[in-house]
């Protein structure tokens, strides 16, 4: 028997995904819109990157004080609805980024949900002087 029509045409869609590599030792940051067109809530489990530690993170600032990074763990994506990654809240901090990579280059990253499986897109990688404008502007 053949699938119906009615079987979900939407999914779960990454957009404008960007990598900043950290000074240093510093790790990098990943930043992306996280699309759920489907009716069901979908979790983020994980993100990978050649081989990297990939680790969500959720930035907060209390009462004017200086803002605070804490583990986010799995991500909630709900049903119909978009989750950014971005500067000043939810986003993917990049451990020992391999060397040589550089403000230009593409990089295979790979998106884990519980639902929908895997994602693979080709995050651009930035400066952080880009990532403002990359972010806003809805490229």
């Amino acid at each position: 028997m053949a699938l119906s029509a009615c079987a979900e045409p939407n999914e779960l869609t990454i957009a404008r995904p960007l990598l900043v590599p950290g000074a240093g030792y510093a790790p990098g940051v990943l930043y992306a819109v996280i699309d759920n067109r489907t009716a069901l809530t979908d979790t983020l489990v994980a993100i990978e990157l050649r081989g990297t530690i990939v680790t969500l993170h959720a930035s907060m600032s209390a009462g004017g004080g200086p803002a605070s990074m804490a583990p986010a763990g799995h991500v909630a994506i709900p049903a119909h609805q978009s989750v950014r990654l971005a500067p000043g809240g939810l986003h993917a901090m990049v451990e020992a980024l391999p060397a040589g990579i550089a403000r230009g280059d593409s990089v295979a990253v790979t998106f884990r949900f519980a639902r929908g499986g895997a994602r693979a897109v080709f995050a651009h990688v930035v400066d952080y002087r880009d990532v403002d404008s990359l972010t806003s502007t809805g490229r």
